[in-house]
């Protein structure tokens, strides 16, 4: 097994968090610090209340659950091949009733949610794509070897896997994809981006794969026109809450795909500014950050460009929505802004950056979590729990 559970490993780690009071209108307040020193930092996830957190063990790395309601680390399981620092530093895990899947590097593990007790592993013939997505007991994990990508099905329940369908890839050419993805307007279709990348003329193409875990594979729509860039999608896309649209951005461009008319709304070419990190729906609007120290402001129903943030700190990490609020951290001074609506704005898009109120004074890393009542980031070796805001004492 490649992972173990390990209870005393979780007895020692909830002794080793350390506690420094925090004063609050006469309340003691405490910040968590939970020790972890590993170089390769996932992103922390937050499964049915409890945020999941790469931290520290006796003979490596573990991945923890902590519970914020009751500030402690409630079951720990140890990485004993170190699976997580090989793994890509966005890990899509997925939940259902009691459990968590976790996609590791050649298998899939499943995590009773209450207890950490590894129930199963699934062993995989290929490596495992870090974005795991699901529907009610069905897991769909994408493989993928030298010969081909394959979509497989397995049911937690039942504990089967079956192939869905499989996808080749030929001599010359490198293929990548993400998803899949579904839109309750249509939950029994399923869909996939397909990056295939020929060598011979340096042609990058980009395109939606439609299946059906009974049918298999459907058609395929193009996202868009080939490029000699190597530009295409990476990311897993943005799904629009309110609408049966999703947003898929391709490294220099935004498409916008209509589940219902299975057509791409509207496609924004932006001219080679390449994406730095995941885009972000907010207030109608999509953040889209880039490497040259701005952010673009999208309409989302057009694709047009609306505003420009300028005097983004370079290397800006991934963006987190709370509190009517978007947060992210500078790659260089380990400081967190946030971006704000407000109507004394003198952008078009009533858009504000700022340092945020909720920076604690100390440098952290790209990977954090925020909420409306919890904030929880990583500063030299530790996780920092703490409640929004509060960072008096540290």
């Amino acid at each position: 097994m490649i992972l173990k559970h390990t209870y005393w490993i979780n007895f020692c780690l909830v002794l080793c968090i350390l506690f420094h009071s925090c004063a609050s209108d006469g309340d003691q307040l405490t910040a968590v610090n939970i020790p972890s020193s590993v170089e390769k930092l996932l992103y922390p996830s937050i499964n049915n209340e409890i945020v999941l957190l790469v931290t520290d063990c006796k003979n490596g790395y573990c991945l923890s659950a902590f519970d914020p309601k009751n500030r402690t680390v409630v079951w720990s399981i140890e990485d004993i091949y170190q699976n997580l620092e090989l793994q890509y530093t966005n890990i899509d895990f997925y939940s259902y009733k009691n459990f968590i899947v976790i996609p590791m590097v050649n298998h899939l593990i499943v995590v009773d949610h209450s207890s950490g007790i590894i129930l199963k592993t699934i062993e995989m013939e290929g490596t495992v794509f870090p974005n795991l997505y699901g529907n009610d007991e069905y897991v769909y994990p994408t493989i993928k070897d030298e010969e081909k990508i394959s979509i497989l099905s397995y049911n937690l329940i039942k504990d089967t896997k079956d192939t869905v369908e499989l996808f080749l890839i030929g001599e010359g050419e490198t293929v990548f994809s993400i998803g899949p993805i579904n839109c309750p307007e249509n939950p029994s279709d399923f869909y996939q981006s397909f990056l295939r990348y020929r060598y011979s003329d340096n042609k990058t193409e980009n395109h939606l794969i439609r299946w059906n875990p009974q049918l298999g594979f459907l058609d395929t729509i193009s996202l868009s026109e080939p490029n000699f860039l190597g530009f295409g999608v990476t990311r897993p896309p943005i799904i629009d809450p309110k609408r049966p649209i999703s947003y898929w951005h391709l490294t220099n461009a935004m498409a916008a795909f209509n589940h219902e008319t299975m057509e791409v709304d509207w496609f924004n070419d932006l001219n080679e500014i390449s994406l730095a990190s995941r885009p972000v729906l907010f207030n109608n609007k999509i953040i889209y950050p880039t490497e040259s120290q701005q952010f673009l402001v999208l309409n989302k129903y057009t694709g047009q460009s609306i505003d420009t943030i300028f005097n983004i700190p370079i290397f800006p990490g991934r963006m987190r929505v709370a509190s009517d609020k978007i947060y992210f951290v500078g790659g260089v001074n380990g400081m967190l802004y946030e971006i704000y609506s407000s109507e004394e704005s003198q952008n078009p898009s009533n858009l504000n950056l700022a340092e945020s109120s909720c920076y604690p004074g100390m440098s952290m890393k790209h990977q954090f979590i925020i909420t409306e009542n919890y904030f929880v980031f990583h500063h030299e070796n530790n996780w920092v729990f703490m409640e929004i805001c509060d960072f008096n004492g540290l």
